[in-house]
């Protein structure tokens, strides 16, 4: 039934490589089921164990029992239990081992007869090995392949090198737990029943201990579960559900464990699946896949894959995923997925929720910012909601129901918003109260409809005061500023200075005819009127001793009503009349044809006066 173990997977991995791997056994897990091989026991080791055919092998059950349960689905396989019931136990031939009569990759049969007692039945937490102790004491030396189980391992100082074993209960003291095999060793892995491939068990070597009490101990590799390390320093390794007290971590993996505000953590993975928080120290760099971080601590680095931080001061990191709550931010890379009840000072925010938070410096790349304050810093893209912006650069994106007082606006679209002060270049503002700033280029549109001379402050969106450089403003209301350049279309401008541009109506004049106790100024200095009304007839003027001054330097009128006489001061001073009702002051200029309507229009040119409604005399001198 032997065979040639030259061909083994596990040896032929390692064959070539220059390291002189040692190929002495090893202490390992199997997995849970039973097989029948030709009558006799087939096991599987989770790992390769080095084993060869003629070895002489010993099983251990983790349960301390020492009867052995036939009616559930579960077997205890333990050459020292299964022995215990015998009054002459030293000849038990369980207490001589099991030889191996065949291998083949992971699987391991054994000179014990399979029996129908096995049947459906699974070893849960046995491991194998070629050596057994139990109950003893080792205060020195090397502890390689070797199965301990109710052991005490202490040493007076760190004179115990333990490179690879698996220990069960009992005590560790002042002991260095090392790696068997470099980082390229080619070790076999068993998993749902297939075989793969990984570099040392998967980098964290072959060594196991549950539920011990370590201290003093230097930690390179292994695994670790339900198990209090304190006053120790852990390089490598992975741990689950440890307690570690008064203890360095330098480097490893942690799951569903507790790292104690006595310990120092400079570099790790932490996996708290089970989102507790049970990190108590100061964060200096390593991976957090999952767990919450809290309350009062401090990340300085490293790199947050998801879960919770809050209550606590980040540092610098890149933040990956996860909620981010009730802290505060100083710097590094946000890439999702919430940001609440925090502050932001530097850094870079990509994509996520931002809300109910305050944002004094940084970059932000798309994502939501809703209901928070933004001091400076660049927005590119994303949207912008229901927020207070004082300044800073915003790049693209969605400006909507926020307030803006300062910086500056690249693209974009504004909606239903408060512009009070800043620069404005490209894209569309809609709905929006305009206070003051500089418009370059771009849509102002107040989706204003049926325009009349209306209270001013009823309309959903108006344009107070500043500089209009260029584009379109569309169905709204002006009531001060300087018009440079652009188009307007279905809009009432009340005071303005106009030097370019294209006017498609509504009206330039005071609302409601309404001139009120302070003076008006409509100054035209160049461009296109194409059609409305420029100023207000002047019958229906209301005045409480205010004066409204309407004039046109320069330009083309081309179709509209042109008002400005009787009370009101000011008139045409030059440019070229086409077409249209001419009821104002005319000083100078070219007139193509229209209606001179007089009165109320007055001519001072001395040249003839053009023929319409009213009066045909000449020239009427001042």
């Amino acid at each position: 039934m032997a065979i040639d173990t030259s061909n083994r997977v596990d040896i032929q991995l390692n064959k070539d490589n220059k390291t002189n791997y040692l190929l002495s056994s090893n202490a390992v897990e199997l997995i849970p089921t039973i097989e029948n091989e030709n009558g006799y026991i087939k096991l599987k080791t989770k790992v390769n164990a080095n084993l060869n055919i003629g070895d002489i092998v010993y099983i251990c059950a983790l349960s301390g029992s020492t009867g052995v349960e036939y009616s559930n689905t579960t077997y205890v396989m333990d050459n020292l239990i299964e022995s215990s019931g015998c009054t002459n136990w030293y000849y038990h031939p369980f207490m001589s081992g099991y030889e191996i009569l065949n291998i083949y990759n992971n699987s391991i049969t054994i000179n014990r007869y399979y029996e129908n007692k096995f049947d459906n039945k699974e070893l849960i937490n046995h491991f194998i090995s070629k050596i057994y102790v139990n109950t003893q004491t080792i205060n020195g030396g090397y502890v390689d392949g070797v199965i301990c189980k109710n052991v005490n391992i202490s040493g007076s100082t760190i004179d115990i090198n333990m490179i690879q074993s698996i220990i069960l209960s009992g005590i560790t003291e002042y002991i260095t737990i090392d790696n068997k095999f470099d980082k390229n060793y080619k070790s076999l892995n068993t998993l749902d029943d297939s075989i793969y491939v990984s570099n040392n068990n998967n980098k964290f070597g072959f060594t196991i201990i549950k539920n011990q009490n370590i201290s003093g101990a230097t930690i390179n590799n292994g695994y670790f579960y339900d198990c209090n390390i304190n006053y120790s320093t852990i390089n490598n390794g992975k741990f689950n559900n440890c307690y570690i007290t008064y203890s360095t971590v330098n480097n490893g993996t942690f799951s569903g464990s507790t790292m104690s505000l006595s310990s120092v953590w400079n570099y790790g993975i932490w996996d708290d699946t089970d989102d507790i928080s049970n990190f108590e120290t100061e964060w200096i760099n390593g991976i957090w896949n999952s767990g919450t971080f809290g309350t009062g601590k401090t990340w300085k680095n490293g790199i947050f894959n998801n879960g919770i931080f809050t209550e606590s001061t980040w540092e610098n990191g890149i933040f990956n995923n996860g909620s981010f709550t009730n802290s505060i931010w100083s710097g590094g890379t946000f890439n999702g997925e919430f940001f609440t009840y925090s502050s932001w000072s530097g850094g870079t925010f990509n994509n996520g929720s931002f809300k109910n938070s305050n944002w004094y410096n940084g970059v932000f790349h798309n994502g939501n910012f809703e209901t928070s304050v933004w001091y400076d810093g660049t927005f590119n893209n994303g949207s912008f909601t229901d927020s207070d912006w004082s300044g800073g650069t915003f790049n693209n994106g969605s400006f909507t129901d926020s307030d803006w007082s300062g910086g500056t606006f690249n693209n974009g679209e504004i909606n239903d918003s408060q512009w009070s002060g800043g620069t404005f270049n490209n894209g569309k503002i809609i709905k929006t109260n305009w206070y003051d700033g500089v418009f370059n280029n771009g849509v102002f549109d107040g989706l204003n409809t049926g325009l009349t001379y209306s209270i001013f402050n009823s309309y959903s969106s108006s344009w107070e005061d500043g500089i209009f450089n260029g584009g379109e403003l569309n169905n709204t209301y002006w009531k001060n500023g300087t018009f440079n350049n652009g188009i307007v279309n279905n809009s009432i401008m009340i005071n303005v200075n106009w030097y370019n541009g294209t006017f498609n109506g509504n009206i330039i004049g005071p609302i409601n005819y309404d001139i009120g106790s302070s003076d008006h100024t409509i100054n035209w200095y160049n461009g296109s009127f194409n059609n409305g009304y420029f100023g207000i007839p002047v019958e229906n003027t209301i005045t409480s001793g205010g004066i409204l001054h309407t004039n046109w330097y320069n330009g083309k009128f081309y179709y509209g009503n042109f008002h400005s006489s009787g009370d009101t001061y000011g008139g045409w001073s030059g440019g070229t009349f086409y077409n249209g009702n001419f009821y104002g002051n005319w000083y100078n200029g070219i007139w193509i044809q229209g209606n001179f309507i007089s009165p109320p229009a007055n001519w001072y040119s001395p040249e003839s006066r053009p023929y319409g409604p009213g009066y045909n005399t000449q020239y009427t001198s001042d």
